[in-house]
């Protein structure tokens, strides 16, 4: 049985933070950031940020590492740790560490519970089998060697 996690977050940190300004007055926010378990490799996420506008995936970004409100300062970002799934192209894409962690948490209990049901269901199916091969094999053998031993 092949049990497909629910949640499938990775666990980052921020490296940079490199804002590009666009002639309609927003800015190219990129943020490089890299895989705790592969620190040597960064991706970038591009978001567009601006005055009175920050778009959804960059709030949830930000709240995912504790920052409250527009996000005045590059430099408080980097060294912040956050989850990730699916490369960050939905605005849910993006999670604190805890919140990964109690995902991951379900997952498991997830897992045990149909762990131990398929093996529940195995053994009752081994239960039938040996069942029916007795029954197949004739139960007046069975039964008086059943009441050779009861007496």
């Amino acid at each position: 049985m092949r049990f497909k996690p629910t949640f499938e977050f990775t666990a980052c940190r921020i490296n940079a933070v490199q804002f590009c300004a666009q002639a309609d007055g927003l800015s190219t926010i990129t943020i490089i950031y890299s895989k705790v378990r592969d620190p040597n490799v960064g991706w970038p996420q591009e978001f567009i940020g601006g005055l009175g506008f920050t778009s959804w995936r960059l709030q949830r970004l930000l709240s995912a590492v504790g920052i409250v409100g527009e996000l005045t300062d590059p430099d408080q970002l980097v060294g912040r740790y956050f989850a990730i799934k699916d490369g960050g192209s939905q605005p849910d894409h993006f999670a604190s560490l805890e919140y990964a962690s109690a995902c991951l948490q379900s997952d498991r209990q997830a897992f045990e519970a149909a762990k131990a049901y398929a093996e529940e269901c195995a053994a009752e199916e081994e239960a039938d089998a040996a069942m029916e091969a007795y029954l197949e094999t004739g139960i007046e053998a069975f039964s008086r060697k059943a009441a050779r031993c009861a007496a």
